[in-house]
């Protein structure tokens, strides 16, 4: 019974015991990792400490560096500020002095080399005056020749080739107004009267007072039945158209404006009137020295056949003394030598 009793108090006591084993247990592992904790702190304080007195270490030694390069750069400044300071304003007095000269020399540059181009220009000019003149000369010259060379082949009844020498000189003097009445004048023997009109027309244009290349013309548009332009110049010049001794242009118009009328009976009439008897091969009412009359037989050659055409021919060739007045008479049927 005594026994069973101490069983009693002695079990709940290795219970107990048991208890109190395992919460000792925790509390050394705790207090364990506590400790290690510490350990750690510790460590860790004694690293940034170490790294703190590195960086003090660095940053003094840092900033004794630069307090040693500020002073070197004050101390050159301070020395080349003593001793340069009088050389740099000598320096930049020098300069400006020289960049003065250096403007003045460049104003006196600029100012030959415009006096320079002035007189290039002027001598440029001359150069080209003279040569001009030079040219123009030339050209006068050369025109001059062609003129001569114009009459040459004209005199020869070289109409062709006058008037190809002619257009050359026209090509150097389009306004020339001899080379212009040649022209015409040549133009007018090539039977190309419609030609030889605007040409006499151009040289009118620029003078018109000349008494030949009115007459010309006047001529002309008779032949072309432009007779109202003829009538406008008979008109305006009067002076031209005056008679001279026995030779009456007018009446020779006159007879070119009957032709176009078909006038045959008025133009015999006209050839009974021009004939004298007296004298009637030598002296006619119209002269050949005065007045050309080929330009005007060229014309009624070209003209279609007709009866008029005929007669017309005839009295052109008896007032170039190239038909006898009796053979005039017998080809019209005039009866003026039948007594």
């Amino acid at each position: 019974m005594r026994n069973i009793f101490l069983l009693i108090l002695i079990i709940p006591r290795l219970c107990f015991s048991q208890i109190d084993t395992t919460r000792f247990n925790k509390l050394q592992d705790q207090i364990s990792s506590l400790s290690n904790k510490m350990d750690e702190v510790k460590r860790d304080q004694n690293n940034y400490s170490i790294e703190k007195d590195l960086l003090k270490e660095t940053y003094s030694n840092n900033f004794e560096r630069i307090n040693l390069t500020i002073t070197a750069i004050l101390g050159i400044f301070a020395f080349f500020t003593f001793f340069g300071i009088r050389d740099l304003n000598s320096i930049k007095k020098e300069y400006r002095e020289e960049l003065e000269k250096m403007r003045k020399l460049q104003a006196e540059i600029e100012a030959k080399s415009k006096e320079f181009d002035i007189s290039k220009k002027k001598y440029d000019d001359e150069i080209t005056d003279i040569l001009k003149q030079n040219e123009e000369q030339n050209k006068k010259i050369k025109i001059l020749e062609i003129k001569e060379k114009i009459s040459s082949l004209f005199a020869a009844k070289q109409y062709v080739s006058a008037l190809e020498y002619c257009a050359v000189a026209l090509e150097l003097s389009p306004n020339d107004l001899l080379l212009l009445y040649e022209k015409g004048k040549i133009l007018s023997k090539l039977a190309r009267f419609g030609e030889a009109i605007e040409a006499y027309e151009k040289v009118l244009s620029k003078d018109p007072s000349t008494s030949s290349t009115i007459g010309n013309i006047t001529e002309l548009y008779y032949f072309k039945n432009q007779i109202g332009k003829g009538e406008i110049l008979i008109k305006n010049n009067p002076e031209v158209f005056v008679d001279k001794g026995k030779f009456k242009l007018l009446d020779f118009f006159d007879l070119l404006k009957k032709y176009h009328n078909n006038d045959i009976s008025g133009m015999k009439e006209f050839a009974k009137q021009i004939i004298d008897k007296k004298n009637p091969d030598l002296e006619n009412s119209f002269r050949k020295d005065i007045w050309d009359f080929t330009d005007a037989i060229t014309f009624a050659q070209g003209e279609p056949d007709s009866e008029s055409k005929n007669v017309l021919r005839d009295i052109l060739l008896y007032l170039n003394r190239t038909l006898k007045a009796k053979d005039l008479d017998i080809n019209l049927d005039l009866k003026i030598f039948d007594s």
